[in-house]
């Protein structure tokens, strides 16, 4: 597992995110997409990729855009974390086997997940049109898979103490690490990773970053280079406060370290300059 990442303090929902990441939103018993095809000629055409009979209320979910328009969303439906992909040029959303996802027929089978909105999803994709996605799971861990090939790869627990939530993913453009963000029990929870992102390609254990009264709605930016943002909501009581902080990964560290040297050179030459040209006046 790769060195853990420095911090560097701060103070400044959930699931809305820019390109690149996914968007969360909320619908009672199906998942709805919205999305215009060119044969489409009366607008935008809205398609139902879960079982329209679902009554269970804990269905939302997100979406990514790939490469060459390609897209996928993630899906929960109750316990059962599900997915489709729209392939560009296709007319509809499909399972990895190229099977119609229309209605809930079929789909690729991801996870098992803990029902409840705190017990969230989250995804980014990267440039070659990965995705990247961190959930909790059905022991209330926090969990991150990998789509890639057209197919998920094997997930990775992140942290494996139960009662974690508020799951939220970014990438660092500048390498394409990763940095999954959680809360559990009041305290603000952070991992980084690095290709291919298996086990072992994660810190050894989770920085904990924050704590505070009441932690929720936590939400971090799609992607950045170099610099993390995330926001969380934290009190009792109203007024509640909105929270903001930066997390700066390890390489800008160093090169901040060795920029404080340069700069003191820098002074310490003009002041030299200045007093030799008093010396002379």
């Amino acid at each position: 597992r790769s060195a853990r990442s420095e911090l560097r303090r701060g103070d400044g929902p959930l699931c809305h995110e820019a390109a690149g990441a996914g968007h969360c939103g909320n619908q009672r018993d199906a998942v709805l997409l919205a999305g215009t095809q060119p044969a489409d000629s009366g607008g935008d055409t809205v398609y139902s990729i879960s079982d329209p009979t679902n009554s269970n209320s804990n269905v939302f979910g997100v979406i990514v855009p790939q490469t060459s328009q390609n897209m996928y969303a993630a899906f929960t439906e109750g316990t059962s974390l599900e997915g489709c992909v729209w392939v560009n040029g296709s007319t509809a959303w499909q399972d990895s086997s190229g099977n119609s996802c229309a209605s809930g027929a079929n789909y690729d089978s991801i996870a098992t997940v803990t029902s409840g909105v705190s017990n969230n999803i989250s995804a980014v994709a990267d440039s070659s049109g990965n995705v990247h996605l961190a959930y909790i799971d059905s022991n209330d861990y926090t969990t991150y898979q990998e789509y890639t090939s057209s197919a998920w790869q094997t997930a990775v627990t992140l942290d494996g103490n139960s009662g974690n939530g508020y799951v939220s993913m970014s990438l660092n453009t500048s390498d394409n690490s990763l940095y999954a963000i959680w809360i559990r029990g009041n305290h603000i929870y952070y991992e980084h990773g690095v290709a291919p992102f298996a086990s072992g390609n994660w810190d050894v254990s989770a920085t904990d970053w924050h704590s505070g009264t009441n932690l929720t709605n936590l939400t971090s930016d799609s992607s950045g280079s170099g610099i993390i943002f995330a926001e969380w909501t934290s009190g009792s009581s109203s007024p509640y406060t909105v929270n903001w902080d930066d997390v700066i990964v390890p390489e800008n560290i160093y090169l901040m370290i060795g920029f404080v040297p340069l700069v003191s050179y820098f002074i310490k030459r003009k002041k030299k300059s200045s007093a030799e040209v008093r010396r002379k006046s």
